[in-house]
């Protein structure tokens, strides 16, 4: 797993330079650009970031899957898995740290209604499938929008000859509502379970679009289905 302690945590690093520096924009343009290469004609399979020595896993997989655990769990929590990382192995005895010694860290820190997703992160070579298949939205007479949304969700796990294995699913997921100026007007996280999940939510500004995800801070291969323009009623 050398790949997600090189180079996965230097882009992390990165990641907090460029948020810092330049701002929150300019990091999500980064993360977008990034996302990309997971939409090449590429393969599933692969070992999970544990045992990954593939430069995709340290380039890509490893700093993306590090920053989604950051906004589940908080950056004070992997800062926390670092520092106690350090402090072990920072004096040279032992003489050499593994994937295995940093996700105990993590382990230690991150609450463990959160377990699941470092386990699906860093332990299995995951992907999850989400899509919005129809939302609609009515203006009530006070002023707001009542919102449904059904949402299709499954959670796989992909072994290094590339068999998929369907996984229950039962975890937090974002969803953003956007105006028609791309502005947020909702972003919470909601927990969706394998197969259609139906939501309702009540807005006080008018809604253009709804995005499942919308920062892609979980793997998925196909984006495009994320979205949906809201039918406004």
């Amino acid at each position: 797993g050398i790949a997600l302690l090189t180079e996965g945590l230097a882009w992390y690093s990165a990641f907090g330079v460029i948020e810092k520096q330049y701002g929150p924009g300019h990091l999500a343009n980064l993360l977008k650009a990034m996302h990309k290469d997971f939409l090449n004609p590429r393969t599933k399979a692969g070992r999970p970031l544990l045992k990954a020595i593939d430069k995709f896993y340290g380039y890509r997989k490893g700093p993306l899957a590090l920053y989604a655990l950051r906004e589940y769990a908080g950056e004070d929590k992997i800062n926390q898995a670092l520092k106690n990382l350090l402090k072990e192995f920072g004096s040279g005895n032992p003489p050499y740290v593994t994937t295995l010694d940093f996700y105990d860290q993590l382990e230690k820190v991150i609450p463990d209604s959160l377990h699941y997703l470092l386990h699906d992160l860093i332990k299995e070579n995951t992907y999850w499938n989400l899509s919005v298949e129809t939302a609609e939205a009515k203006k009530q007479g006070n002023g707001t929008w009542n919102l449904d949304v059904k949402i299709q969700a499954q959670k796989v796990y992909v072994d290094a000859e590339g068999r998929e294995t369907e996984a229950a699913m039962k975890d937090w997921v974002e969803i953003g509502i956007y105006d028609d100026l791309s502005k947020p007007v909702y972003l919470k996280k909601h927990k969706l379970h394998s197969g259609k999940n139906h939501i309702h939510l009540t807005l006080t500004h008018k809604p253009g679009r709804i995005g499942v995800d919308p920062r892609y801070l979980l793997t998925d291969a196909e984006i495009g289905d994320n979205w949906k323009r809201i039918y406004l009623q």
